[in-house]
């Protein structure tokens, strides 16, 4: 199985590929496969770090510019989606 996210911000839904080999392992059951298309996935957390090593990094790429990789990461998102969630 392979597939691609929704970009944030820009789509509502990805896509994913399911290629099954019978020698392999088997194919799924139809509903082994509805639940795993209708499943709401597993709860992800940031492992993003901020150290010197990423700093420097950063600046040595041509745009160097941490603030706006900073607000581009799943961390940002993440914070965002919880300050939200608090607001209701």
């Amino acid at each position: 199985m392979a597939g691609r996210a929704g970009r944030r911000g820009k789509d509502d839904r990805g896509f994913s590929i399911i290629c099954a080999d019978p020698d392999l392992g088997g194919i799924p059951s139809k509903s082994d496969l509805i639940d795993l298309l209708d499943s709401k996935g597993v709860m992800l957390e940031s492992k993003l770090k901020i150290d010197y090593k990423t700093c420097l990094n950063i600046l040595k790429q041509d745009q160097g510019e941490i603030g706006s990789m900073l607000q581009a990461s799943f961390f940002a998102n993440e914070d965002m989606s919880l300050k939200l969630q608090n607001m209701k």
